[in-house]
C-alpha cells in the first residue's frame, strides 16, 4: 500500500515536470 502512495506521488511529479517542460 505505502508503495502505491509513493508510486502515485512520482507519476504527479513527472507529470508536473513533463508539464513545466
Amino acid at each position: 500500500i505505502v508503495q502505491e502512495t509513493l508510486r502515485r506521488e512520482v507519476d504527479e511529479a513527472i507529470t508536473i515536470t513533463e508539464v513545466t517542460k
